[in-house]
């Protein structure tokens, strides 16, 4: 599969038995569909394969390395799965006893320019945070060109961060609602976070905006 998008092509690829995805929303205050939640993944036959927590795939992640295939087991293609349900737009699909249907094959409903890969999909990212600003460290000028189209894209703000510290891989996303938005769009897209070295030991808190991050002390 390609690492430069996760395409509807490559969903049906990696999901060759289902025949069928049921989504259940995590839904926002004004009772809108914010992010998949869970999903039921039904095969040709009809038969349930597996039941899935899109939390839970985040809390247990796997560190394997290599790139995720349609030959391996089921339960190790959740997670990949998961990150391309996050491209899913939920008002596309047709809903059925509260859930929302997805059947594949399908070319309608997944974004083919999602810049996340396949082969990383527990990718970490730097933190930092001011009283004015939230800031991504990507891994380098590349990755935070990709992670701005990717905010952009879900509708979240992320602009090339300014300041003395700033650089060429550092994204700022504001603060408040807005930035916790974007950290939580990243989180769904498989990325997790890790307090950047320059921040001061009493400002690394387990979880920014409800997002957890790591290094804290």
């Amino acid at each position: 599969m390609a690492d430069d998008g996760k395409t509807y092509s490559d969903l049906m690829d990696l999901l060759p038995e289902v025949a069928e995805i049921r989504i259940r929303w995590k839904l926002d205050e004004d009772g809108l569909p914010w992010y998949a939640e869970s999903f039921t993944l039904i095969g040709h036959g009809g038969a349930t394969l597996a039941e899935a927590d899109t939390e839970e795939l985040e809390a247990t992640a796997s560190r394997r390395g290599g790139p995720t295939t349609a030959d391996l087991p089921l339960a190790e293609r959740l997670r990949a799965v998961s990150m391309v349900l996050g491209w899913v737009d939920p008002f596309s699909l047709d809903e059925r006893d509260g859930v929302s249907i997805l059947a594949l094959p399908s070319p309608d409903h997944i974004s083919d320019t999602v810049p996340a890969t396949w082969g990383d999909p527990t990718m970490e990212l730097e933190l930092s945070k001011s009283p004015r600003d939230t800031w991504v460290w990507a891994t380098d000028r590349e990755q935070a060109e990709k992670l701005q189209a990717l905010l952009t894209a879900s509708g979240c703000q992320a602009y090339p961060a300014r300041g003395e510290n700033a650089e060429d891989r550092t994204l700022d996303l504001d603060i408040g609602v807005v930035a916790m938005e974007g950290l939580m769009c990243l989180q769904n897209a498989g990325y997790s976070f890790r307090w950047h070295p320059t921040m001061r030991p009493l400002d690394k808190t387990e979880d920014l905006y409800g997002v957890p991050v790591a290094g804290a002390e």
